[in-house]
């Protein structure tokens, strides 16, 4: 018999997979809408209440036989927050201001402002505080007493043990403030439509605030010609004179800017009276010395 051959035949299959991924689908996240409510005292779903406290100048003059000069603090304060406001306010909230004035000797008025704006206008914050001897230290009552926020006042390491509520203290160096006007000017673009500047200190205690105001300006890339301050304090004739012959020599240098720094009442109505064509910007309402034990 035959033998029948047999062969075997390997075959190799490879086999090929495909796999398709799909993308996961785009997501969006819509944030939730900011719902106002009545959050805290003095907060409403609507409205933000302050307080606003300032010296009462009038009657400070009347008592203690006085003629000072003075800023219209609450007109400048209802200006801004009408500002604010028509701007849409605080998160939608609009701001509400309330008025406190006080005497800048003594604790009795300015502790009544204190209970006023904390117990009967219930003000989630109050602004500027006090200031003067006895009424300074007053500005504790409201967070040591009523836990109400204060952004104003300088107070001591004491105070803030004591306190329950924030306290913010706007005490810029005078020569911080001065570069603090400096770039407001550059930040809102109206700086570079004032030319070249000339420095007016109302006296030599403002010699630091003029030296970094005129740094701020010459980095900014202005031109400061003139940088002077008054050294005839509380001369009123020696005051013009010095004044008439700075704006001569202010036209002489193209001065197209005249910055005041200091309360230099003489000197301003000096430029009101002569320089008319000059651009006046006015850094003012504060002094480089703190109140003494006595009325000034």
């Amino acid at each position: 018999p035959v033998e029948a051959s047999t062969t075997t035949v390997e075959v190799t299959v490879e086999a090929t997979t495909t796999m398709t991924t799909e993308e996961p689908p785009e997501t969006t996240t819509t944030a939730a809408p900011i719902v106002l409510t009545d959050s805290f005292r003095g907060v409403t779903s609507t409205t933000i209440r302050i307080g606003f406290t300032s010296i009462d100048f009038e009657k400070f003059n009347e008592t203690y036989g006085f003629n000072l000069t003075y800023a219209n603090y609450q007109g400048a304060v209802d200006a801004y927050v009408a500002h604010i406001n028509a701007t849409g306010g605080v998160l939608g909230r609009m701001v509400e201001v309330v008025h406190g004035t006080f005497l800048p000797v003594g604790a009795t008025t300015a502790e009544a402002v204190c209970v006023e704006m904390a117990e009967d206008h219930q003000v989630f914050a109050v602004l500027n505080g006090f200031a003067g001897p006895g009424a300074e230290g007053v500005n504790e009552c409201f967070g040591g007493l009523y836990d109400t926020i204060l952004v104003g006042g300088k107070p001591t390491p004491e105070q803030l043990e004591r306190v329950t509520a924030t306290w913010i203290s706007d005490d810029i160096s005078l020569g911080r403030r001065g570069r603090a006007f400096v770039n407001l000017l550059r930040e809102t673009g109206r700086l570079a439509d004032l030319g070249t500047f000339m420095l007016y200190g109302a006296n030599g205690d403002y010699e630091p605030t003029i030296a970094d105001t005129r740094a701020a300006l010459e980095e900014a890339g202005v031109t400061v010609a003139v940088a002077v301050y008054n050294p005839n304090t509380g001369d009123e004739v020696a005051t013009i004179a010095h004044m008439e012959v700075l704006l001569e020599r202010a036209r002489v240098e193209d001065v197209s800017t005249v910055f005041f720094i200091g309360e230099a009442a003489y000197a301003q109505e000096v430029l009101f009276d002569l320089g008319d064509e000059f651009v006046v910007l006015i850094l003012n309402g504060d002094s480089t010395n703190r109140w003494k034990t006595d009325p000034p």
